[in-house]
């Protein structure tokens, strides 16, 4: 009779462990999704600064014509990234962090 108890107690046992497994398996996806999601949306928040909006403007309107001039691209070929004199590169450079000091 208490091998039965047991075996029972075991099986019980086993779903429980299972169940919560299953559930933390749940839970971590959802962090998952929501960390991907609060990375998505701070990428967004920074692709729609003023800082950005120029550079990208300045990508498509003005670059086209700037990368055609000789003097242009030799300041490029000599590493020059200056993102004052070469706006474009606030478009490939790492954003700032603004909340880290």
């Amino acid at each position: 009779m208490w091998e039965i108890v047991a075996t029972i107690s075991s099986a019980a046992t086993t779903v429980i462990i299972l169940a919560t497994a299953l559930a933390a398996v749940g839970q971590i996806r959802q962090l998952r999704l929501a960390t991907q999601l609060q990375a998505l949306l701070a990428l967004y928040q920074e692709a729609q600064t003023r800082e950005y909006t120029d550079a990208r403007i300045h990508a498509r309107d003005v670059l086209p014509a700037l990368l055609r001039d000789p003097q242009y691209r030799a300041q490029l070929i000599s590493g020059d990234t200056n993102v004052q004199t070469h706006r474009e590169f606030i478009l490939v450079t790492r954003p700032r962090r603004r909340d880290r000091a």
